[in-house]
């Protein structure tokens, strides 16, 4: 579960961010908290939602999570700012995973780690577990790294300076540090939704309920729920018409590839592939019910909302069944609004969200701000942000909480989309194309 999260110099913002899944306690709130032993009096926020205009930087925060989690898990760091390549980028994140509360912070100027920190809280006193600082060099251990262990890494750190401590420990015997890292590793679950293709889908639908019959039952379970016609999943045996010459190709490619990106194969290996390639695949399909028949489509022919919240549903289960962060770009994107409520709503309720998943998300659809239409508030005042560009280009987020003057029964979508709380687009579309008619009358 994430507490905080803060970040300055990624992509557009410049400066430093602070965002918090923290209870505003000051609000008179509906939504259920997450509350327990580790956690504050407060407890935590199970969704937030990011309204903004078109490249006012909502997608480059989501990606500053995920670019956090993949430093620490590819054990790399990278250029991540397009604002100020003088200065370091840097991450800050508060973190619950398996009951373990975690600080852990890292600074980078894109070539290698500047600064980086790891503290555990067994009380309401931090435990250092490691801290590393580059100028000058020096790391520091606390007393649950071995000796052995912490000249191993220390070794390390000075051989690959891109590589991120945390993920040099990533190995450990120690279980508090093991965690540590499994949260980047399994505690987050990332999806840009206008990135996806039916085909990208479809490929991704296959492996997983090949591989976990648990998530085909899951998505058999709930497919038909959210109106699409679809009885079930479907995997269908196919037979590719190819000659011995193609499969001889087709096998050389794979094993090339897969030399490409380091995946270095023995000769037993190799051969295994060349014996058992073959013609005979499967193809990911859902069957629908049509005049009283089952027809399995095929993926290609789906609607982009089906393919949209399918990709949604394959991740779905794992999230709640780990209590997982989920952090979806354009929850939106040719989903219909009555689908992406139910979504919200499962997030934000007990009942369907026992182990206090969390669902962060960013969208254009207002419509979930407006009570008048669902007879009640789907978001807290506290679950509502905002991400606003200004005119140097410099991206900041804030919520809206923080403006004054907010009342529990505002309709939150009239003020916001006539721009009360900023972050709208100043659009001047209609005013350009009358002018430009104006102008060929002239000519």
């Amino acid at each position: 579960m994430l507490v905080d999260f803060s970040f300055k110099n990624v992509g557009s913002f410049k400066n430093t961010q602070n965002f918090t899944m923290l209870r505003d306690t000051s609000l008179e709130l509906e939504k259920a908290s997450i509350v327990g032993d580790f956690l504050p009096n407060e407890g935590l926020n199970r969704v937030s939602a990011f309204y903004g205009a078109n490249a006012s930087g909502k997608t480059i925060f989501l990606e500053a999570i995920m670019v956090l989690s993949q430093f620490v898990v590819l054990g790399r760091v990278e250029d991540i700012s397009f604002v100020n390549h003088e200065d370091d980028s840097a991450f800050r994140i508060i973190y619950i995973y398996n009951n373990k509360k975690y600080d852990y912070s890292i600074a980078s100027d894109g070539e290698r780690v500047k600064h980086e920190k790891l503290n555990i809280y067994h009380s309401n006193q931090p435990t250092l577990i490691f801290e590393y600082s580059s100028e000058p060099r020096d790391i520091k251990f606390g007393g649950m790294i071995s000796k052995e262990e912490a000249t191993a890494i220390d070794y390390n750190s000075q051989k690959e300076p891109n590589r991120p401590v945390l993920h040099l420990l990533k190995d450990s015997d120690v279980e508090d540090i093991k965690d540590a890292f499994n949260f980047f590793k399994k505690g987050i679950v990332g999806k840009e939704m206008p990135t996806l293709t039916s085909k990208s889908v479809e490929r991704r639908l296959r492996k997983v309920v090949e591989k976990d019959p648990k998530v085909r039952e899951f998505c058999n379970q709930i497919l038909p729920a959210a109106d699409f016609g679809i009885k079930n999943v479907a995997l269908i045996d196919e037979h590719l018409v190819l000659n011995d010459k193609e499969l001889s190709i087709l096998t050389n490619t794979f094993i090339e590839l897969s030399e490409v990106n380091g995946k270095h194969l023995d000769e037993n290996v190799k051969q295994k592939l060349r014996e058992n390639i073959s013609n005979d695949i499967k193809r990911a399909s859902f069957t629908h019910a049509i005049k009283n028949d089952l027809v399995n489509m095929d993926f290609s022919d789906e609607s982009s909302g089906t393919v949209m919240a399918s990709s949604i549903f394959l991740d779905l289960k794992k999230v709640l069944d780990d209590g997982a962060v989920f952090v979806v770009d354009e929850i939106d994107c040719s989903i219909h609004p009555t689908l992406v409520v139910q979504l919200i709503n499962v997030f934000n309720h007990e009942e369907t969200n026992p182990k206090g998943a969390q669902l962060i998300f960013t969208t254009h659809d207002v419509s979930i701000l407006d009570s008048s239409i669902y007879g009640e508030n789907i978001l807290d005042r506290d679950q509502v942000w905002f991400v606003e560009k200004n005119d140097a280009g410099e991206s900041s987020l804030y919520p809206l909480t923080q403006i004054g003057g907010v009342r529990k029964d505002d309709n939150l979508y009239r003020k916001y989309i006539v721009g009360r709380y900023g972050a709208v687009p100043k659009v001047s579309l209609f005013y350009e194309i009358k002018k430009y008619w104006e102008d060929k009358k002239d000519e």
